[in-house]
């Protein structure tokens, strides 16, 4: 049997669908995959959470300091293979206190901010994520990308989050060719809501991370551009407040995940490449 360790680092905004990313691969996988594949030892946590999409609700919001970790097996039927998957469901309040631009720039950047409460624990928790991880995914919404009239607009903060996060996974990974980065992922979510805007996936997608792709285009290597829907369909909802209202979305049950899956099955492909290229190097070395 062919055994893989997947550690994700999975990065994303606020609203960004790490959580409803994370239940609707679960999900995706028991419903579409299962004449393939068989789950193992999923957590109590993520099962709560498809629950909570089930009842036509979104996940509830991961805590600032919570350690939320989504793991688990998947077995082909054959037995042929067998993947651990294993990350952290992250908040995406760290994300927006180190990367988005505010009074003080970027904290991420500064390293007198970085050093002082609460960001201190932040910096910790994403090196730590890093040094631990053996492949990378970034959440990337759309609609973070847009004004308010709904035009792709030059908002750049998701993009500097995975330009700076990426500048790390190198310094620290000691990255200095591409065959030696970890596997990258960018994921657009929520796309069903975006697919019939945006005809053209991967020139929006660079569009959006124009600086992270310019950047680091010497060393990203195994990279891969992919977009999904955690839930397939959304029902809108207009919601009162004080001075009018405004129009949410929420999941539509029974949700319909689209695409989630896939971007597993490429990271685990990436992950067993990158395996089978550094045995062989070292029985170059070897011989």
């Amino acid at each position: 049997m062919t055994s893989i360790d997947i550690d994700l680092a999975l990065f994303g905004q606020k609203a960004s669908g790490k959580t409803v990313y994370a239940a609707a691969l679960v999900y995706e996988i028991q419903k579409r995959y299962n004449r393939s594949y068989y789950l193992r030892n999923v957590e109590d946590y993520i099962e709560d959470r498809i629950a909570e999409l089930q009842r036509g609700e979104w996940p509830s919001s991961t805590q600032v300091f919570a350690d939320e970790q989504v793991m688990f097996d998947i077995v082909k039927h054959d037995n042929s293979s067998h993947v651990t998957y294993r990350t952290i469901d992250l908040p995406g309040e760290i994300i927006e206190g180190l990367f988005i631009p505010g009074e003080n720039r970027v904290v991420w950047r500064k390293e007198e901010l970085r050093s002082k409460r609460p960001y201190r624990e932040y910096v910790e928790r994403i090196c730590n994520l890093i040094d631990k991880s053996n492949a990378f995914m970034f959440l990337i919404n759309p609609k973070g990308c847009e004004d308010e009239n709904e035009q792709l607009s030059e908002d750049i903060a998701q993009d500097l989050m995975c330009m700076e996060i990426i500048h790390e996974i190198t310094r620290r990974k000691n990255v200095t060719t591409s065959n030696h980065m970890p596997p990258i992922l960018f994921v657009f979510t929520q796309w069903d809501l975006y697919e019939n805007r945006y005809t053209e996936f991967e020139t929006y997608a660079r569009r959006v991370l124009h600086f992270t792709l310019g950047t680091h285009a010497r060393n990203l290597g195994s990279y891969e551009l992919m977009n999904c829907s955690g839930i397939g369909k959304a029902k809108l909802e207009r919601i009162r407040n004080g001075t009018g209202s405004k129009t949410i979305y929420k999941p539509n049950p029974p949700i319909e995940p689209r695409g989630v899956a896939e971007t597993l099955f490429w990271i685990i492909s990436s992950v067993n490449s990158r395996k089978k290229d550094e045995s062989r190097e070292g029985d170059e070395e070897n011989n």
